[in-house]
């Protein structure tokens, strides 16, 4: 049995942490909203910082990509040429590099500067669900309804297929090594792959619904996991262990994502809220309520910003507000 494996089996049992389980952080954490940023004409689906933090890109239903300035709030460039739902996004570690995914079932490649058109990507049989660069920036890959994951040479629009997901693969994910790709499939599943040779290492079967989005801790240790069931996974991947099962959201989790040092957790759901976590204690810190729904939710690179995509034709800018002390 594989790590993954045990680590499914555990966290059926795992449904909590007690306090201080996983660490000694005493953390208090508020969010003051900055801004809400008008400019989608349908709902929106997915939003992107740029490397530098000073970029936002947000795509959605209405097929339009907008480019933001955050310091401003005003759009900057909007992206052309989609004739479907935008339905993911991922600047490329420089920066330089724009990537898309589209339900017509190209993915696009733009300047992730000015939002010119470089190049298109087809390969997938149906809608492209997701895309993410490789921490090295050398690989783009996709994943979509034709449950396959693409590798991409950004150059040459090159590829390569995965298979073994049997139905849509809604994320993609790399660890911050690059050594491994994660991927969350509408099969109630999410997969470990060696990044190099396509190996599948592992597989994560505790969900009873469709897992939406799966995502690895910054030091890749947990991979964390929100499902259409309502409820998210913390897995460790070093010991094979669930170590707990938030079960706070009354309906199908569309996000979920760690703050770059790693601390916190955001998720987001179709119940209309936005809840942030303790990652190490596995305790809600906050929540806010009021959305449509949230179907995306990503920090900045530097951590004090978060920003989210909503079904209320919005995109929300808030600044993080962490205070965390060491118990003695």
């Amino acid at each position: 049995m594989t790590r993954l494996a045990e680590a499914a089996l555990l966290l059926l049992l795992a449904a909590a942490l007690p306090p201080g389980a996983h660490g000694a952080d005493r953390m208090s954490v508020t969010l003051s909203p900055v801004r809400i940023l008008h400019g989608h004409a349908a709902e929106v689906n997915s939003v992107a910082f740029s490397p530098d933090g000073k970029l936002l890109a947000s795509g959605g239903w209405d097929h339009a990509v907008i480019l933001w300035d955050v310091a401003s709030g005003r759009p900057k460039a909007r992206l052309e040429g989609h004739s479907d739902t935008v339905s993911g996004l991922a600047f490329s570690p420089r920066g330089d590099l724009l990537a898309t995914s589209d339900w017509d079932g190209v993915v696009r490649l733009f300047d992730g500067r000015t939002g010119r058109a470089i190049r298109s990507l087809e390969g997938h049989k149906g809608r492209v669900a997701c895309v993410t660069f490789s921490p090295d920036g050398k690989s783009l890959v996709s994943g979509g309804a034709d449950r396959m994951i693409r590798f991409w040479d950004p150059a040459t629009g090159d590829s390569k297929a995965l298979t073994g997901h049997s139905d849509l693969v809604a994320s993609v994910a790399f660890s911050r090594d690059g050594s491994r790709l994660l991927s969350a499939s509408w099969d109630n599943t999410f997969r470990v792959w060696d990044a190099e040779t396509g190996e599948r290492k592992g597989t994560g079967q505790g969900h009873t619904g469709k897992v939406a989005d799966a995502v690895y801790s910054p030091d890749a240790r947990i991979i964390a996991s929100a499902s259409w069931d309502t409820t998210v996974g913390l897995w460790d991947w070093d010991s094979g262990k669930g170590q707990a099962l938030l079960t706070a959201h009354t309906a199908p989790v569309n996000t979920v994502a760690f703050s770059p040092d790693g601390r916190l957790l955001v998720t987001g759901a179709r119940d209309g809220t936005l809840r942030l976590w303790n990652a190490r204690t596995a305790k809600q810190l906050s929540y806010y309520q009021g959305f449509k729904s949230v179907s995306s939710a990503v920090f900045s690179p530097d951590g004090r910003w978060l920003a989210t995509a909503n079904w209320d034709k919005t995109v929300r800018l808030y600044r993080v507000n962490a205070n965390t002390q060491n118990a003695q």
